[in-house]
């Protein structure tokens, strides 16, 4: 190794320790980065951490957030689901739940009394006779002005009362010279009396009365119901028991009530919410000043007028309206001292006062909320017919239904109202009682009358309530009937009791909201449903329609009263009947579906709660209702819809591939019902019912089976057949032996209704002949769909008449056994006009049910029809010129005068015309071979 020089060593040795230092700063720096690196990594993960624990934070209260909203959108469920179920209470008259959830009174009544003791007394006696057994509910009060000892002694003499006394001795300063201290005293008065009953008794709700007042027997109840009806619309300011206008000769219905835009006073309700409101601002007394238009504005006449005057300024009201009844429930007799004695004799003495006790509580008001009377009164009004001028109503005693007169300006309206005699006053530019400027009342009774003044006021009616459902204008159903007590409440209406105003009778009235009918098959289902019912009228074991009638938010259909209750009832009480019992119910029952079927119906909805009883002491007394899933069908029609009821439906039905066996298949339920007291398809769920029908397994070996016959379940099986193909026939299981070893055989003709219809109809003479050709003609579109589906049916070349072989190919569909010869029979006397063809309006006439006969407006129809002259006679020139314009010879009208004619003078009067169209046997002159073939074949 080569030796270093030492010169060079020592250069070596400062070198080194400059190595050293160099490494030891090196070191020494590296060391303070990674120091500085630790903190800086430190302080990253420490922030970082810090940020973890914000985000956690965030979440936190993010989730807390959510759940926040989750709780509060389950409780604004909730609260509309109480919402609901409050107004399902309500309108049930269940539970009146008062604010705070406490039971309290629901409103006070209030006497508003000053000087005359005679008059209070009066009136106090007529309140507590319908307020006594409810004094709960209606605490009663007296409040004096004043300090009358007459008065006072009363007053304090009443223990169901209490009394308080308002005694102002502050003095009067009135605004005008000439104004009537009175005014001052009576509007103080009211304010202190509302202010002691709203704040210091705190009542909700508050009734006014005046001394010299009675009160109608459904005061109370009513204002229990407009109670609801204004917590449940804030537009509604008040509700009065009064009518300006409700004097015996303008008014008719007592079930009816409108909203108003003039505050009607004389027994009235507010609500503490509108007192606050009211009360800071009460008039001292308000008189107001108007010109007289109806005097030609020749001179100022100054009418002293107070609080209620200012409550109908629109600056106080705000838009919000009144509600009052038609006829009164308030009588003023206060002949001295109201309205100076100047209006008692001819406005307020002639007020009928309502005498009828309407249960309120049944009765559904929502056509009374704001937008839904916008567009009844509307409809009601658009309906009306238009007339010119007050002269044609006053005189006209033919014009049927309602009408409207229309008036330009407050000068007209005066002149109009005041040859009527109704109210001519405005207030604000309002007439008394009126609604969007139309004043409504009565004339001859029944008929309304409508003062309007802008067409536009007629033209919002808006969704399906603005069209007819019916297809047509019909009469209002309150002209016609008295709606009564709630019978039972189904999902597009409710049923109501009715009374038939001409003659006193009771019916059902089932009332459908046509707000539900929401698509055009709702439309239609409710006029099938009507179309239906009149074509089975006359089946005694099926409910008979009376008529059907429209408004602009209802469909009332008008039908036979069965108060005996629902078949249903019947079998929970009994839990099953013998099986004698049964055989003669579902011989009934069965009955209906062959008389539906021979028509050409599918019930589809057969069950015991769809079979009413006539009256509560006969369990036979049966009648088939509720024909809104009923349909018309032809032979081999097949139908896909599913409806029904899941205990009683058919498996076909499930499969959406049935007829009419699904009919038999339900009677065959309903009749296991009967003998056992429970379904044979039964389950915990509805698919589970389902499953059960598909399945088709029947249960014969739990009680009572054993018990039960072998030929009552040999009947149920051929009724519950999966098959229907080899379902059992309605006619079938009218002759299974069981049946008729437990019962009458049925007297059954071998055809359907239509055959027994032309049979009928062939017994009869020509000019009953012509006669139902006229009726045909006249009745509805309801009354003869049936009969029209069946004329199509049997015109299979659409050339609108029926030939001979048609009819014979018809009636052997229908299941006729008649030989040709009596099908030509039968085909001879229903053609009329000798065409060899039947018409639509012969086959109608043949085929019309004889219950049509009973109605009087088709007789009358008829009659005056013949009668040309309108002599109260049909002559035989009359007869010989309808013949011609029927096209028919007129050979016979002899024969039909001297058969016809019982006191003979010659000619028919209307008593002998109806005993001719109410024989059900023909004479001389019908044709010997017809009458054969009938006695033959029935």
């Amino acid at each position: 190794m080569a030796r270093v020089p030492c010169d060079l060593r020592f250069l070596l040795i400062p070198a080194a320790f400059m190595f050293i230092y160099i490494q030891m700063r090196l070191f020494q720096t590296q060391s303070q980065y990674a120091d500085r690196l630790s903190s800086a990594l430190e302080s990253e993960n420490h922030c970082t951490s810090q940020l973890r624990s914000l985000i956690d934070q965030v979440s936190t209260k993010q989730s807390r957030i959510l759940a926040l909203e989750d709780l509060k959108n389950r409780q604004d469920q909730q609260l509309v689901q109480l919402k609901d179920l409050i107004h399902t209470f309500e309108s049930k008259g269940i539970a009146k739940l008062t604010q705070g959830g406490q039971q309290g009174p629901l409103a006070a009544v209030v006497i508003m009394a000053c000087s005359r003791a005679d008059y209070l007394e009066r009136t106090v006696n007529s309140v507590l006779k319908y307020q006594s057994p409810i004094a709960s509910k209606y605490p009663l009060f007296i409040s004096q002005d004043g300090s009358n000892q007459a008065v006072k002694s009363k007053s304090l003499s009443y223990t169901q009362l209490t009394y308080m006394q308002h005694l102002d001795f502050e003095p009067v300063i009135t605004e005008r010279p000439g104004e009537l201290i009175a005014y001052y005293k009576i509007a103080r008065h009211y304010k202190w009396a509302l202010d002691q009953l709203f704040y210091k008794h705190k009542f909700s709700r508050v009734i006014i009365l005046e001394d010299d007042m009675e009160i109608a027997p459904d005061f109370f109840d009513y204002f229990e119901a407009a109670a609801r009806l204004m917590d449940r619309d804030g537009t509604i300011m008040a509700a009065s028991s009064w009518n300006d206008n409700g004097q015996k000769q303008f008014v008719h219905d007592p079930y009816a009530l409108y909203r108003s835009d003039f505050f009607p006073g004389l027994g009235w309700m507010l609500k503490r919410s509108t007192w606050d409101e009211l009360s800071p601002k009460w008039p001292k007394a308000y008189p107001y000043i108007r010109l007289s238009i109806s005097m030609a504005m020749t001179f100022l006449d100054k009418i002293y007028t107070y609080w209620d005057d200012w409550l109908r300024l629109k600056e106080n009201h705000k838009g919000r309206q009144f509600v009052r009844p038609e006829v009164c429930r308030t009588y003023n007799f206060g002949e001295h001292g109201s309205s100076l004695g100047q209006f008692f004799s001819q406005y307020l003495e002639p007020i009928k006062l309502n005498d009828v006790k309407v249960d309120w509580n049944a009765m559904d008001l929502g056509y009374l909320t704001e937008g839904n009377y916008t567009k009844y009164f509307s409809g009601l009004v658009r309906q009306a017919r238009p007339i010119q001028g007050s002269d044609l109503v006053l005189k006209a005693q033919n014009i049927n239904g309602d009408v409207r007169i229309r008036y330009e300006d407050q000068a007209e309206f005066e002149r109009i109202a005041g040859e009527f005699g109704i109210f001519e006053e405005w207030k604000d530019g309002v007439p008394r009682t009126a609604y969007k400027g139309i004043v409504v009342f009565r004339i001859q009774t029944t008929r309304r009358v409508f003062l309007h003044k802008r067409e536009d006021t007629m033209k919002h009616s808006g969704g399906n309530q603005a069209c007819f459902v019916l297809g047509q204008k019909t009469p209002s159903i309150r002209d016609l009937y008295s709606l009564g007590h709630k019978l039972g409440q189904g999902q597009f209406g409710t049923t109501y009791m009715c009374r038939e105003i001409s003659t006193g009778r009771e019916y059902a009235c089932k009332s459908i909201t046509k707000r539900k009918l929401i698509s055009k098959e709702d439309v239609e289902d409710v006029r099938r449903e009507i179309q239906i019912m009149h074509h089975l009228a006359g089946y005694k074991n099926i409910v008979t329609i009376k008529g059907a009638y429209e408004d602009p938010l209802y469909v009332h259909i008008v039908m036979e009263l069965c108060s005996g209750g629902e078949l249903f009832d019947r079998i929970i009480q009994r839990g099953h009947y013998s099986e004698r019992k049964a055989a003669e119910l579902i011989k009934i029952i069965v009955g209906v579906v062959e008389a539906c079927h021979s028509l050409g119906v599918m019930h589809r909805d057969l069950k015991p709660e769809n079979f009413l009883l006539v009256n509560k002491d006969d369990d036979f007394s049966l009648k088939a209702i509720d024909f809104g899933l009923s349909v018309f069908f032809k032979p081999g029609q097949i139908f896909e819809d599913v409806v029904g009821s899941p205990y009683y439906v058919a498996p076909e039905v499930l499969l959406k591939h049935y007829g009419p066996e699904a009919d038999v298949w339900t009677a065959g339920v309903i009749l296991y019902i009967l003998v056992s007291g429970v379904p044979p398809f039964w389950a915990e769920t509805q698919q589970g019912i389902f499953d059960a029908v598909l399945k088709g397994h029947i249960d014969f070996d739990s009680d009572p089976w054993p018990l039960i016959s072998d030929s009552a379940k040999d009947l149920i099986r051929g009724m519950l057949c999966s098959r229907p193909s080899e379902r059992l026939t309605a006619h079938q299981v009218l002759r299974h032996p069981w049946i008729c070893e437990n019962g009458v055989a049925p007297d059954r003709a071998l055809d359907p209704a239509v055959l027994s219809r032309l049979k009928q109809f062939s017994a009869m003479n020509k000019l009953k002949q012509m006669a139902l050709r006229v009726i045909a003609e006249s009745l509805s579109e309801e009354e003869i769909a049936g009969l029209k589906e069946m004329f199509k049916a049997m015109d299979t070349d659409n050339s609108g008449a029926i030939t001979f072989d048609e009819l014979k190919a018809g009636l052997r569909r229908y299941g006729s056994t008649l030989k040709d010869t009596e099908i030509r029979d039968l085909m001879e006397a229903a053609d009329i006009d000798k065409s060899g063809t039947i018409d639509y309006g012969e086959f109608i006439a043949a085929t019309i049910h004889l219950n049509k006969l009973d109605r009087e407006e088709h007789l009358l129809s008829a009659f005056s029809y013949f009668d040309k002259d309108g002599s109260g006679y049909i002559t035989i020139d009359e007869l010989q010129q309808a013949c011609a314009e029927q096209g028919m010879s007129d050979v016979f009208l002899e024969d039909v005068i001297k058969e016809v004619d019982q006191d003979n003078d010659g000619r028919i009067d209307y008593g002998e015309f109806v005993a001719m169209m109410q024989k059900g046997i023909a004479g001389r002159t019908m044709r010997q071979s017809i009458n054969m073939s009938l006695r033959k074949n029935a």
